[in-house]
């Protein structure tokens, strides 16, 4: 499962204003069963995780960026969850 945080800078570059920068990071679940709701919740967890601490290296890169820490975990996690439960729907339907 993929997890990606974004980060925006917003500057003037020439004729350009904006910058961005994202990082991602691929979270394992060969080990446990995303079709089950334990296994499921573990997935989340993480992502949550992974998340938190792609989003704490861009603040800590890009100190000016946006979105706050907390948005940036909250849109990665989201992102990620939804992929994560389609990929679980998807398997159990199999």
């Amino acid at each position: 499962m993929r997890v990606i945080a974004p980060r925006i800078v917003r500057e003037r570059v020439g004729a350009e204003e904006v910058l961005s920068a994202e990082k991602q990071a691929v979270v394992s679940f060969s080990d446990i069963d995303i079709t089950r709701t334990d296994g499921l919740f573990e997935l989340e967890g993480r992502i949550t995780d992974a998340a938190t601490r792609l989003c704490d290296e861009l603040a800590e890169l890009i100190p000016r960026g946006h979105p706050r820490s907390s948005l940036c975990i909250r849109r990665a996690v989201d992102d990620a969850v939804a992929e994560a439960r389609e990929a679980a729907r998807l398997l159990a339907g199999q």
